[in-house]
């Protein structure tokens, strides 16, 4: 008969071996047999006459207190297996190292996982089946349970750990990345509530205010049933955490109304740790500077108490966020949908991310202020190249009204003696044919350069507008009229757009119905037989009413519009067509357009060119419901 170094250990001494080695490993060892007697076995009570097939013959110490009187000598050893233990299937969970390579499972490979099903359900045990025998006739078999339990939970810590690192390491790289203070605190609260992040239910964001905190962003769903929907989309989607960031990114607005209704009520009193007695609560962790878990019943009798109320949790995850020392906002996070307490761990995972939160904080308030800075800058060279501009055009205007009045006193005298005696002499009935048109093209420029001369006048030296409350759609009306037979003549159609009700505005009544007949003559001119004029009129949007104005004071503005189906003006020449004597008709003076923007411009307005086929060339003459600067 053939027996195994173990096997040829009889009786007694074989469950002495067994116990001790029981003890050594901790080890809770039952004995079967699967039938049959071999020679000299005793295990004390238990009679391998007097029990079936796989009935326990021993067990040791251990295995009886794991499970007291469950291993009773005769039973089934796999009967009573399946009574207190389960068969897990999971195993330990495999994760991924940083290079890539699985980490699997060390711990005593080989074997059956069981779970225990008595007394603590969170016991992990493997079980071996270690031949004691090799009789064919009467084999014996050690059933030994090893308590894996300890490093299950090691196991599991260092896979959150190298999760933890894995998904700190990516919030740190898109925190470094990111610039603007607005994106910068929705990233925050986005690495607070995924679950690549932190994955605390909810997160806001409470800015500082002087001595106060008041919200300003939020994340997190308002109840079971949204919280399954967006956590289900997002499981499915498999996003990693900057996908989940852009995610929310694309989307219109915050993820919930609700939730971004709690942020615009939150408002508390900044707590400097400067009142009487100890301070504690969210004002606590404000002066000391560091994570903490903050209770309902810890919190701040008034705002803080009332906050707890208005979030419906017993407790509240605050981080406060420092910028150079000095704190800058605050994080909330909570478990409101699971309702998973908060752990130390959380608030350690908490610490770490808040140290480089702060840090990206800091760097995007430099950026805020370098961005403001540098938009002053060229706000200042915008104005510094305005005022320049002006200065020119004022020396010139200077030099050109001297010029004017020059020329205007030694030709006006003489084209006035021209013209008079020229239209005297087109009253002579016997007048010939040939001379009556040479006299005529002598009349038609004397009043072309009498044009020219006031048209210079005015531009050279403008008049002191004088400002009064003026009917805008009432004078459009009146102007068009003034044109009306003459775009009859022509077989141009008019179209007019302007509301029935008085549209008063406060402007200089001469120089809008100058500009206004400018810009109708000019479209006259330009339009064929069969084209179409629009002279529209209407309210805009509002707009702020100077640069850097930050409480958005804003006020109306009025449009008028003169649009021609003509050929439109070439692009190339646009930015010329308001320069003085600039132009492209073949009699023109380069005068009206000039003197349009600057009258415009003198009313706080401004007019500007574009073009919508059909209608190829636009005017809009903006005006201020008010005169003022834009």
């Amino acid at each position: 008969m053939k027996r195994s170094a173990v096997a040829s250990v009889e009786g007694t001494f074989v469950t002495e071996f067994l116990g001790r080695l029981s003890e050594t490993l901790g080890l809770g060892v039952v004995v079967s047999h699967l039938g049959g007697a071999p020679s000299g076995a005793d295990f004390g009570d238990a009679s391998l006459g007097t029990t079936s097939p796989g009935g326990i013959l021993w067990t040791n110490p251990s295995l009886e207190s794991l499970f007291p009187g469950a291993f009773t000598a005769g039973r089934s050893v796999h009967e009573v297996l399946d009574e207190v233990t389960d068969v897990d299937t999971r195993g330990f969970p495999y994760v991924v190292g940083p290079a890539g390579d699985e980490i699997g499972e060390e711990v005593l490979r080989g074997g059956t996982l069981r779970r225990s099903l008595a007394h603590d359900p969170s016991r992990l045990f493997r079980l071996f089946e270690l031949p004691l025998c090799e009789d064919e006739d009467a084999p014996l078999v050690a059933h030994c349970l090893l308590d894996i339990t300890p490093e299950k939970a090691l196991f599991e810590t260092f896979r959150n750990t190298v999760h933890q690192l894995s998904s700190m390491k990516e919030i740190i790289d898109l925190l470094y990345e990111s610039m603007g203070t607005g994106d910068l605190i929705k990233l925050i609260l986005v690495s607070v509530t995924a679950r690549q992040g932190c994955g605390f239910n909810r997160a806001f964001f409470l800015e500082r205010s002087g001595t106060r905190l008041r919200g300003r962003l939020g994340i997190g769903p308002a109840s079971a049933e949204e919280a399954h929907t967006i956590w289900t989309r997002l499981s499915e989607s498999n996003l990693n955490l900057r996908e989940t960031l852009q995610h929310f990114s694309g989307t219109d607005g915050p993820p919930d109304l609700v939730t971004q209704a709690l942020v615009g009520r939150m408002n508390l009193p900044l707590d400097d740790g400067k009142g009487g007695g100890e301070p504690h609560g969210i004002g606590d962790a404000c002066r000391k500077g560091r994570p903490a878990l903050v209770t309902a019943s810890s919190a701040l009798p008034g705002a803080e108490g009332d906050l707890f109320r208005m979030l419906g949790v017993d407790e509240i995850a605050v981080v406060p966020l420092t910028i150079r020392e000095r704190l800058a906002g605050v994080l909330l996070a909570d478990n409101f949908i699971t309702r998973k307490p908060i752990s130390d761990g959380d608030l350690e995972v908490l610490k770490t991310f808040s140290v480089y939160a702060g840090i990206a904080l800091e760097r995007s308030s430099l950026y805020d202020e370098l961005t403001r800075n540098l938009t002053d800058l060229r706000r200042a060279h915008r104005e510094r190249q305005e005022n320049h501009k002006r200065l020119l055009q004022a020396e010139k205007l200077s030099a050109l009204g001297s010029l004017a009045a020059s020329v205007s006193h030694e030709i006006r005298n003489p084209l006035v003696a021209i013209g008079g005696l020229a239209r005297s002499v087109l009253e002579d009935e016997q007048l010939g044919d040939e001379s009556r048109e040479a006299l005529e093209i002598v009349v038609s420029e004397v009043r072309r350069l009498e044009r020219f001369l006031t048209g210079t006048l005015d531009f050279a030296k403008p008049e002191v507008e004088s400002l009064a409350p003026v009917d805008l759609a009432k004078l459009i009306r009146d102007v068009s009229s003034t044109f009306r037979e003459e775009i009859h003549r022509s077989g141009i159609e008019l179209q007019l757009s302007a509301p029935d009700e008085p549209l008063t505005v406060t402007v200089s009544q001469n120089a809008v119905r100058g500009a206004l007949s400018n810009l109708l003559k000019n479209a006259i001119e330009a339009v064929e037989e069969g084209g179409r004029i629009r002279v529209g009129l209407k309210i805009l949007g509002q707009e702020p009413s100077g640069p850097g104005d930050d409480v958005m004071e804003r006020r109306k503005l009025i449009e008028i519009e003169v649009a021609d189906t003509g050929p439109g003006i070439p692009t190339e020449v646009r930015a010329l067509i308001f320069e003085p004597f600039f132009t492209t008709k073949k009699n023109g003076t380069g005068i009206g357009l000039a003197i349009t923007k600057q009258h415009i411009r003198n009313l706080g307005g401004r007019v500007s060119l574009e073009s919508h086929p059909p209608f190829n060339t636009v005017f809009r003459v903006t005006l201020p419901a008010k005169a003022g600067t834009l």
